[in-house]
């Protein structure tokens, strides 16, 4: 395909298992699910790091959070690292972001022929009547201070975020010259969970299946998760609640949906869709009830990594098929640029995804990570200053999220977190225990287990360490120096 006009849609916060297909029974989602049949589907897709910015430069960059250094929501895509936007930019493309960024620059943003930001509460810039009516919405309800509140919203479809957004794209693939590459970032089903009508009366809670475990205490939970569930005030959630919260995230499931289905409607009107390959993925996941949970935290169990991953291709031979490797979110720019024939940018660390009838290596396992390196907050620490200073939850939130450096391995059938700063390691049989209810780690017999993940974890940190070069004093072609050295070597 020459020159292929590429467009990525991006949900925020959508776990893959939330989807009819990848299991779920409950969703309505005829889009993607027609999509999925004309399309490659990955099963075991992994975001890098589950959160929104540091997850976004990964897939950007085709790099690690520990390798890019973004591992915090406050950080942006840095500056001195290449990034595939700067590739196709260079290749001739016409750039667009509409929707939610949370991830690029200023700097970068300037290559975008056209930047439509918009945030959970609508446009970010220039906003108009219903941006207003949005925010007024929103504002006046208090009970989105809890994370779990739920409830449908009186502001019509047409003026919430992924609709107006939508709208937006709409009209750039109608009349964008040729090649462009759109980054459609929609930023449900995010909290806070509303959900416009009809979405918001199409699911009723008390028929709706909870995962499985979901009203279990677990007094075995690594202290990150038991810290959040306290902090968040989750023991306090009745069935009631949990329900109403999952259906409503069932709910803006379906809105991104139909959002979905009017794009790749407008692309056929434009008789673009020949041409064009279009990539739908979600940064990360949510606990949508796993647990008794709602959100995301510090964790790195499938409801947060494992995300949809479904890409079509004009013309491809494979199309309805399902792919059983494990793959990450960083390949899937390699791949891209690979069709499109654009340069990958220095550093990237991803690679061509299996599948698609282009040579490749398929990946025995996939890795994410969590932490900034911050100092570790205990469970008692956290939970005397939440219940001390109740005003300072997101600042704590914030701060747990940053200890450490956990980090997670995966394959097709073991599952295995580390976190040095945790007395409690997590190992899981995914083939007999997909939800992560039975941690098997301090289990003797499954001792080899854990010290060939541990294996794995150790030599994908030293392969993917360091990839910005130390500067040297000296020539690596034939050694002579290039500067004189700050210190005298070898002792003289």
């Amino acid at each position: 395909m020459a020159r292929p006009n590429v467009i990525v849609i991006m949900a925020d916060q959508l776990k893959a298992t939330a989807l009819p297909i990848y299991g779920n029974p409950d969703v309505r989602t005829p889009v993607l699910d027609r999509f999925a049949e004309e399309s490659v589907r990955y099963d075991l897709a992994f975001a890098a790091h589950p959160l929104c910015t540091p997850s976004r430069v990964s897939l950007w960059t085709g790099a690690y959070p520990h390798d890019h250094g973004v591992r915090t929501n406050e950080a942006q895509a840095p500056k001195s690292r290449d990034n595939y936007l700067r590739q196709f930019h260079q290749a001739g493309y016409r750039l667009a972001l509409i929707g939610k960024n949370h991830c690029f620059g200023s700097e970068d943003l300037a290559l975008f022929d056209e930047v439509e930001e918009f945030s959970h509460r609508g446009r970010t810039h220039a906003s108009d009547a219903r941006d207003d009516r949005f925010r007024s919405w929103l504002n006046t309800d208090a009970e989105f201070d809890r994370l779990w509140h739920a409830h449908p919203t009186p502001v019509p479809q047409e003026e919430c975020p992924a609709a107006r957004i939508t709208e937006e794209a709409s009209r750039f693939v109608r009349t964008a010259a040729e090649p462009f590459l759109l980054w459609m970032s929609l930023p449900e089903p995010h909290e806070p969970y509303y959900a416009p009508e009809p979405f918001a009366s199409m699911y009723d809670p008390e028929r709706i299946h909870l995962p499985e475990g979901a009203l279990e205490d677990d007094t075995a939970e690594p202290v990150r998760r038991r810290l959040y569930r306290e902090l968040c005030g989750f023991d306090d959630m009745d069935e009631a609640s949990l329900r109403t919260a999952v259906a409503t995230y069932y709910a803006m499931v379906s809105f991104v949906d139909s959002c979905i289905g009017r794009l790749l409607d407008t692309l056929t009107e434009a008789d673009r869709d020949k041409d064009t390959i279009v990539v739908f993925l979600a940064d990360h996941g949510d606990f949508a009830g796993e647990r008794g949970l709602m959100v995301k935290c510090n964790s790195l169990i499938d409801a947060l990594t494992r995300v949809p991953l479904v890409i079509r291709i004009p013309g491809i031979d494979a199309a309805g098929d399902t792919v059983a490797d494990p793959v990450s979110l960083i390949d899937v720019m390699p791949t891209v640029a690979h069709i499109a024939s654009v340069t990958a940018p220095t550093g990237s660390r991803g690679r061509v995804l299996p599948g698609l009838g282009i040579p490749t290596e398929a990946r025995s396992a996939v890795f994410a990570e969590y932490g900034a390196g911050s100092p570790p907050m205990t469970y008692d620490q956290g939970v005397s200053r939440g219940h001390a200073q109740r005003d300072q939850l997101r600042p704590l939130l914030r701060a747990a999220e940053a200890e450490g450096r956990s980090k997670m391995v995966r394959t097709r059938r073991w599952k295995y977190i580390y976190d040095p700063m945790d007395p409690v390691d997590e190992l899981y049989d995914m083939e007999a225990d997909a939800r992560e209810l039975h941690n098997l780690a301090a289990d003797p017999a499954h001792g080899g287990i854990v010290a060939d993940m541990r294996r794995r974890l150790l030599d994908w940190s030293i392969r993917t360490e360091d990839a910005e070069p130390t500067a040297l004093y000296f020539d690596p072609g034939d050694f002579s120096p290039r500067v004189e050295p700050h210190y005298a070597p070898f002792g003289a």
